[in-house]
Formats: C-alpha cells, sequence, structure tokens
C-alpha cells in the first residue's frame, strides 16, 4: 500500500504526483489524505490501473466528528462520516460531459444545472471570451494545434471549479492532460448519439461535411469511451435524456 500525506494543492501542479506508480508493480492501494482536489493525482493513476483507492475527504470528516466528541464529551455515530462525506462529495463534484459536436451536451448541460441548482460552464464559450475570437477564427488563425493550446489552458482553469456542469468541446479528449485535470473534481459522463443525427458545418471547422464527421466519429468513440466514467444516449426525447442523466449521476457518483 502506497499512503500520501503531501499536498500541492490547486496549481499547475495538482496534475503531478510525487509517486510513480509504475515503480510499484505490486501495489494493493493507495491511500491519499490529500482533500482538494476531490480525486488526486496520484489517485486517479491508481484509478488508471484499476488498483483500490481512497481520497482524504472521509479523513477531514473523521477528524470533525473527533474534535466534537473531544469538546462535547458526546459520542457520534461513526456511519455519519460516511454519510457527510458523500453528501459533501457530491455538492462539490463537477458534472462534466464530453461527446461528439452537436451531440447535445450544451443544451443538456444548461438544464441540469437549473434542475439541480449547480452553475454552469461551456468550454468553448470560455475560449471564446477569453481570446475575443470566435472558434472558426481562432482555426485559421493558430490552426488546430493553435487552438488545443488555449482549449488546454481553460480546461485547467476549469477543473478546478466544484458544484458546476462543465459541457467540452468535442475535442477535449484529444491531449489526455485534460481529461486528467477534469476528472479530479469531476464526474465524466459520455453524450453518445447516432452519428447520422450530428449536424454538419454550422461554424464547426473540422465537421464541415459527412465524411470528415465519420472520420472524426471513428477516431474519437474509443477515447470518449476510455476518458468517461459512464455514459447515456441522447437519441430519443429531450425529457427522457435528462432523465436518464440525473439518474446515472445520483447512481454513478464516484464516491
Amino acid at each position: 500500500y502506497i499512503i500520501n500525506t503531501t499536498s500541492v494543492g490547486m496549481s499547475p501542479d495538482l496534475l503531478s504526483s510525487i509517486v510513480n506508480l509504475d515503480d510499484y508493480p505490486n501495489c494493493k492501494g493507495v491511500i491519499d489524505v490529500v482533500y482538494n482536489p476531490l480525486l488526486t493525482s496520484l489517485c486517479y493513476e491508481a484509478k488508471k490501473r484499476n488498483i483500490s483507492y481512497i481520497c482524504g475527504l472521509e479523513m477531514l470528516v473523521g477528524q470533525a466528528v473527533s474534535a466534537i466528541e473531544f469538546f462535547t464529551n458526546k459520542s457520534v455515530d461513526s456511519s455519519l462520516i460516511q454519510k457527510i462525506s458523500k453528501d459533501i462529495f457530491f455538492d462539490k463534484q463537477n458534472i462534466v460531459l464530453i461527446g461528439m459536436p452537436s451531440c447535445g451536451k450544451s443544451s443538456l448541460g444548461k438544464k441540469l444545472s437549473k434542475e439541480l441548482g449547480y452553475d454552469y460552464i461551456d468550454i468553448d464559450k470560455k475560449i471564446v471570451e477569453k481570446t475575443n475570437k470566435t472558434i472558426p477564427q481562432i482555426f485559421k488563425e493558430s490552426g488546430e494545434a493553435g487552438f488545443r493550446k488555449i482549449e488546454s489552458e481553460v480546461c485547467l482553469e476549469v477543473s478546478k471549479c466544484n458544484h458546476t456542469v462543465i459541457s467540452c468541446g468535442g475535442g477535449i479528449i484529444k491531449n489526455e492532460i485534460n481529461m486528467k485535470a477534469l476528472a479530479l473534481n469531476g464526474f465524466i459522463i459520455y453524450i453518445k448519439r447516432d452519428v447520422d443525427k450530428l449536424l454538419v458545418g454550422n461554424g464547426r471547422p473540422l465537421s464541415k461535411d459527412k465524411n470528415a464527421l465519420l472520420k472524426m466519429f471513428e477516431e474519437r468513440e474509443p477515447l470518449y469511451i476510455k476518458y468517461s466514467d459512464t455514459s447515456i444516449s441522447n437519441n430519443g426525447y429531450f425529457k427522457y435524456t435528462l432523465k436518464n442523466l440525473k439518474e446515472v449521476i445520483y447512481e454513478n457518483s464516484r464516491y
């Protein structure tokens, strides 16, 4: 087992870890007492390797319970530690929506945030605000590489939020560091939509026709699956998709 007690804080360093799990091929579990972000980089790497892990939120709540018992001289039911930890985790956790362009991330994200009482962020809109340029303009002036660089900068900023529904651009999964940043405070859901229901053109530089769209889908589908915690289909009525989305959030929260 590996136990980490060192915090790097919510900075660009949050994506690094002082321990490389590749050096411990027989590791059976990871305990990280750091609670901000909700999932530390070390625990993220453990999760990738299917190694059991636990972060520091439950320890933090346990300390609070012990303090209450000490100062009030009253016993507190230990089952409250897990309940309170789960409530805090659910309240702090972001909901991250990924998927192909025009799969419904923005529409679902806006409605979901209102119904859950969460903040809402659209990463593509954040990019437009940051640069004061449209996305087609950025592609024209800086190419896809230039756009992806800005996207990663915005992604790191957004990943530090809590209690927020985050809608991502379709290509967010092309850079693993984006997905790692979003995973540290987020539950990632892949919004699946049949290719023949996706839109082409309309200011989307990389999906200007059906052939380009199909090629993009074939390249990205494995990455959407790889980086998501779960997925839902968005091929039917909007209200049913939204209902399913809320259900998987409640049922599959990571904590």
